[in-house]
Parts: C-alpha cells; structure tokens; sequence
C-alpha cells in the first residue's frame, strides 16, 4: 500500500505547524525565563502563533470557508488566548475555556480527516497527543520548571501528524 502526499498541502501545514510551535515557544520561554514583557511572550510569540493557525487553516480549506476547519481554529486561538490572559494575572482560567480548547481540537481533529478512515485516525491520534501534551504534561513541567520533559515533544509529533493527514 502506498499513500501519495500533496506536496504544497504538507508544506503550507508544516510551515503553518512550525509557526505555531515557534510561537508557543517563544512565549512560554519568555514567561520560564521570567521575561513574560519582552518582545517574546507580549506579542511576537502570540503573532507567530496566531500566523500559524492561519496558514494551516488555510492549507486545510484551500480557497473556501470549510467551518469544520475555520471555526475549530478560531475556537482554539480564542481559548489560548484567553486561559494566557487569565494566566499573565494569576487568575484560573475558565472552565469554558478550557471545553473550547477540547471541543475545538476534536472538531479540527474530524475536518481534517473527514472522509478518510486513516485520516481520521491520525487526526484524532495527533489531538490526543495535543491533550496530553497541553492538559498533563507541560502545566507538571511548568510546576517544576522542567523545561526539556516530553510535553512540547508531545505537541510537536501532534503536528507532524496533522501535516501528514492533511496531505494524504
């Protein structure tokens, strides 16, 4: 059995995912490096961030609006953005925030891989590696300020996987 990849796709997510990455990175680093107002964690590492989300929802719907893609996205961004608000004042996030960051990924997980079984599969494998990564890894290693555990390991293997699927 041989699967073909869209070349152009996997590219335009995988840049898309590297943005992503980069801008969760940058951010996080600023905040372990106890820098949380440099350029890094007050808006170079959310626009980054924010960037990728575009360029791979992008990658996925081509030049239509597919809401099984477009509003998951817009679903995790806002979450992010609202639970490192509520994080830069030493709030707990809300409840409804953290729903929208699960029911976001596995609404992405089902529009990327929507038709295709083995699509589906790593999709929702990916975003089961995005909770374990986001939800249990990376808040214990932020508790112990351990900064090479697997979390963004984790993450990143989630979004090799998403670029995959997409160009399958």
């Amino acid at each position: 059995m041989s699967i073909k990849l869209d070349q152009k796709k996997l590219l335009l997510t995988g840049l898309g995912a590297l943005a992503v990455i980069t801008g969760v990175i940058l951010k996080n680093s600023a905040e372990q490096l106890k820098q949380p107002e440099s350029i890094y964690g007050t808006w170079l590492g959310p626009a980054i961030f924010i960037g990728g989300w575009a360029l791979v929802a992008y990658s996925i719907s081509g030049n239509r609006f597919d809401p099984f893609v477009w509003l998951p996205v817009i679903g995790i961004v806002a979450a992010v953005m609202m639970m490192m608000m509520a994080r830069k004042k030493k709030q707990t996030p809300s409840m409804i925030w953290g729903i929208l960051f699960i029911v976001g990924w596995l609404a992405f997980a089902y529009g990327v891989g929507k038709g295709n079984n083995i699509k589906l599969f790593l999709t929702f494998g990916s975003t089961m590696l995005v909770f374990a990564s986001m939800l249990y890894f990376l808040p214990k290693q932020r508790e112990k300020c351990v900064v090479d555990g697997p979390g963004f390991t984790l993450f990143t293997l989630a979004w090799v996987g998403i670029a995959i699927a997409n160009a399958m």
